[in-house]
């Protein structure tokens, strides 16, 4: 990642009381290509994503991030990882890679179909 990408980035996300939070949402990360799932990135792609990520942000967990952002201490270019409804792969796929990235990630689980066994 060049350092002109970063610094550009830097001036769309400052920090401080002029700060930026991006934040990533993702739902799936199937282990292959999925035809079926062209938009949710599959575990090599994922991976490539967190490398991108990881250079030209300062990936923070989502409630560090957001007492920073409320406190006028958030650094430049702070971002956040997210993961909605809590699919398996988010364990068995995502997880591995962002701790091989070394990048948190906060997940949210839909607790009813986890208690009725079906999504919608």
């Amino acid at each position: 990642m060049s350092a002109a990408l970063r610094a550009a980035y830097s001036l769309l996300s400052p920090a401080g009381r002029r700060a930026r939070l991006t934040i990533f949402a993702f739902h799936r990360t199937p282990a292959d290509a999925d035809e079926m799932l062209t938009d949710e990135p599959h575990a090599a792609r994922f991976a490539e994503i967190l490398q991108w990520v990881g250079a030209l942000c300062r990936v923070l967990p989502l409630a560090e991030a957001i007492d920073a952002l409320g406190n006028d201490t958030l650094p430049a270019r702070a971002a956040a990882i997210t993961f909605d409804d809590g699919y398996r792969n988010n364990l068995t796929v995502a997880k591995p890679a962002l701790v091989a990235a070394g990048l948190p990630a906060t997940v949210f689980i839909a607790a009813d179909p986890v208690e009725r066994g079906i999504m919608w």
